[in-house]
């Protein structure tokens, strides 16, 4: 394992001068410090994480950010450390295992993994350590004060009764507090960086896990489904505005800017058709992407010819024995929303026993019938999933008020 002073000597770029290797003070939160060592060594794990070059550019927009997620992590700490609220190694090694599972890895390939990389294995685990910690707080001090009454189930259930057809959201947030008028210009430039970063490529995931606020930050930022109507004005406003798959711009509330994800869109008591399961069996009609004009015309009206012959699924086995041409036969059972995008709309109008006309991708052509049908059932929420999802909204709410009364009550000192 690399020591401290070469890890320093690599990330950090300190020389070999005696006053250069004196490690620099970025804050001191109530008589802690932040160094300029970890404001760095977290720049690369942010940067690296959402697949942005480390630039002298890169490092200087960041570091603001990553010096407030670091003060904030060291107040979490600091508080976990008043309660006696420990971090065991058993929780260490859970939190490693979860990173393998995710990146499909071998069990103890983490170290490997983090020098591969490039990424600074003790900083990562220092992330781990205080958002555990942080968890643990929250579990001890918040979640007993969570109640959800059967008369609060019982009127979101009665609303959802009354919604059908409504939309509901699956979403993800990023969450910056202002909690001073001071903050205010520079989470909002902060905000406008992160969208930026997204809208080169940046994926939201890793921006929420390194910068969002909210307890959500260490699964992605992911609330989960929320009925339309249930969020702030201002935040149901920026939703109508995205489709799915998109990001919102950074909307001002009065805790601070949030940044929404909207990953999906279901409607309440409609089953969507896209969710239905179909068996499919096709006939391929391989083709290059660039053949030339007079192959592509042949491809067609051979895949034509085969279309206007099938009858029934069994005419679509016995071709396929007959042309065996890489793909032609069964395709499995599967969601439509699984299939190629081209494919979607076109096997989502097919009856059953019913020949697509061909269909051009750049493998050749492809006719494809529908030989069973399972449609979706339309979804409808149970009372217990409305309770956590009360639950969960409750202790968004509560961790944020945690933490703003902590750093509000922080001696913190900027340097």
């Amino acid at each position: 394992m690399a020591t401290l002073a070469a890890l320093t000597a690599m990330l950090v770029g300190i020389t070999s001068s005696p006053s250069a290797q004196v490690v620099s003070i970025a804050a001191v939160v109530n008589d802690e410090i932040v160094s300029a060592y970890d404001v760095r060594l977290r720049q690369n794990i942010v940067l690296s994480s959402a697949g942005i070059k480390i630039t002298p550019d890169a490092l200087r927009r960041n570091k603001a950010q990553v010096l407030r997620t670091l003060i904030n992590e060291k107040l979490q700490l600091q508080e976990a450390k008043r309660l006696n609220v420990t971090v065991s190694s058993a929780e260490i090694e859970r939190a490693k295992r979860q990173i393998e599972v995710q990146n499909k890895l071998q069990t103890g390939t983490f170290s490997n993994f983090m020098r591969e990389r490039g990424l600074p294995e003790i900083a990562v685990i220092a992330q781990m350590r205080s958002e555990i910690a942080w968890s643990n707080v929250l579990r001890r001090k918040v979640n007993p004060k969570i109640q959800i009454s059967d008369e609060e189930v019982a009127e979101v259930f009665a609303r959802f009764a009354k919604a059908e057809g409504l939309q509901e959201r699956q979403i993800a947030e990023i969450f910056l507090p202002v909690d001073t008028p001071r903050q205010e210009a520079e989470v909002a430039r902060t905000a406008q960086r992160l969208i930026g970063q997204m809208k080169k490529g940046a994926p939201f995931t890793a921006i929420a896990r390194q910068f969002s606020q909210s307890n959500t930050a260490s699964n992605g930022g992911v609330v989960g489904w929320i009925l339309e109507g249930q969020f702030a004005p201002e935040l149901e406003e920026a939703l109508a505005k995205v489709k799915p798959g998109q990001v919102t711009e950074a909307v001002r509330t009065p805790e601070g800017y949030y940044i929404l994800f909207l990953r999906s869109v279901r409607r309440v008591g409609v089953a969507d058709p896209m969710d239905a399961k179909v068996t499919l069996k096709q006939i391929a009609v391989p083709l290059a992407k660039n053949a030339p004009r007079d192959a592509v015309q042949n491809g067609l009206e051979t895949a034509r010819s085969h279309a206007t012959s099938l009858r029934n699924c069994d005419d679509v086995d016995r071709v396929a024995k007959e042309v065996k041409t890489p793909g032609s036969g069964s395709l499995g059972t599967l969601k439509i929303s699984d299939l190629p995008e081209k494919f979607r709309n076109i096997v989502g109008q097919l009856q059953i026993g019913q020949a697509s006309s061909p269909i051009r991708t750049d493998q050749g052509f492809h006719v494809l019938m529908v030989c069973e049908r399972v449609d979706a059932e339309a979804y409808r929420p149970t009372e217990e999933a409305i309770s956590q999802s009360l639950g969960e909204q409750r202790l968004g709410m509560m961790a944020r008020r945690y933490m703003r009364d902590l750093r509000r009550t922080a001696v913190i000192d900027l340097r």
